[in-house]
């Protein structure tokens, strides 16, 4: 999603930028490049529904889940058994291995 697009959404779900104006790209450049920070504690949490990222990822926690997808599956993943669990490690595991293999197909 591009500024423009982010500040007209965010300006329809009626928020403002200081000034009591609507949301503008130049806004959402500045927090993107950390020029500035949105002060309102709603507006984040629409800014991460708008990206369609959670909320520790938008606030730059690097070891949060990047999207809803990835939220699933570690919630799907704590409430597995232990039986589960391994065979989801396995898969995980063999991921790095069966990228290599496919690569030195391609190139082979």
């Amino acid at each position: 999603m591009k500024q423009h697009e982010a500040a007209e959404e965010l300006t329809k779900r009626g928020f403002r930028n200081d000034k009591g104006e609507a949301i503008g790209p130049s806004l959402i450049a500045n927090w993107e490049q950390g020029k500035r920070s949105p002060r309102d504690l709603r507006m984040l949490m629409e800014l991460a529904n708008i990206y369609q990222v959670s909320y520790a990822w938008l606030v730059c926690d690097p070891g949060a889940p990047q999207d809803r997808q990835e939220i699933t599956l570690i919630e799907k993943y704590r409430d597995t058994d232990e039986r589960g669990k391994r065979a989801i490690q396995g898969i995980a595991d063999a991921q790095p291995v069966y990228e290599i293999d496919r690569r030195a197909k391609r190139e082979g």
